[in-house]
């Protein structure tokens, strides 16, 4: 009965052993797959959208009162550092 145990204990580290070899040698052709970490955009803190101050065409900037006499009027458009996702991409 030993020797059988004995058999069987070295045929069971011979296989762990051939199988580590064979872990270790074996070439990998699968690349790494990155992981993209994403963060709140900053610059519009999430949402995707900022305001724009852009200058009032009618008056050109003198003030009237269709812009409340600031010469400028604000509108909403995409944010350009995260495209509208909101979302910025760390490695």
């Amino acid at each position: 009965m030993k020797k059988v145990k004995a058999t069987f204990l070295a045929l069971s580290l011979a296989f762990i052993g051939a199988g580590t070899i064979y872990a270790l040698t074996i070439e990998n052709n699968n690349p790494t797959e990155q992981v993209k970490i994403k963060r709140k955009c900053r610059t519009c803190d999430g949402t995707g959208k900022v305001k724009e101050r852009i200058t009032h065409s009618p008056c050109q900037g003198s003030g009237c009162e269709a812009c409340d006499w600031n010469g400028y009027v604000i509108y909403t458009v995409t944010c350009s550092t995260c495209d509208g996702e909101g979302w910025i991409y760390v490695r």
